[in-house]
């Protein structure tokens, strides 16, 4: 991204006094909600797993009104009772098999958790940057840790992949990366 950045013609300058809070934001937007989801999915049934990950904007707007100072509204407490009566609705009749994978439940919340605190600082500060920069350097500090730790942890056997595997994925980051 931050390739695309700069011959798009974008500054890949970040303000001195933005640093301290990019790397807050990489290490919860990426780091934080990779690691989260990634156990919580192979903690869970996946789509469990999605559903809950996806609560996102109920704790963003909870988020919002305590680190934004956004007023809570009676359309806002009307939504977020309608979106945690989804969420009962969807989990509900399903919480006693939620309830015997706790970790999965527990990191997948924290996914949802650091999406949403993440997208509330993001709207929090006053970044000064293309949206384009912002976004490579979170993926490049925040992917920092998740490279480490995959080299660290990770026991499989790179190489055994197939090219397919590897296209596939080579392809979803050229993608990802122009916008598609």
């Amino acid at each position: 991204l931050l390739v695309i950045a700069r011959i798009n013609g974008m500054p890949l300058g970040v303000p001195r006094d933005r640093w301290g809070w990019l790397f807050a934001l990489a290490i919860i937007n990426i780091t934080g909600w990779m690691v989260c989801v990634g156990y919580g999915v192979a903690n869970m049934a996946a789509s469990r797993a999605l559903v809950i990950a996806y609560t996102m904007p109920l704790w963003a707007s909870i988020l919002s009104i305590f680190f934004l100072g956004e007023a809570m509204t009676l359309r806002r407490a009307a939504a977020l009772a309608v979106g945690m009566g989804g969420l009962v609705i969807l989990i509900g009749a399903e919480l006693a098999t939620v309830s015997e994978t706790p970790v999965g439940l527990f990191f997948t919340f924290g996914a949802a958790w650091f999406w949403a605190s993440g997208v509330t600082l993001l709207k929090r500060i006053d970044w000064r940057i293309p949206t384009l920069t912002l976004a490579g350097y979170q993926l490049l500090i925040g992917g920092l840790p998740l490279i480490v730790g995959a080299f660290l942890l990770d026991t499989s056997d790179l190489p055994a992949y197939s090219w397919k595997a590897w296209g596939s994925v080579t392809f979803l980051i050229a993608a990802t990366s122009l916008g598609y």
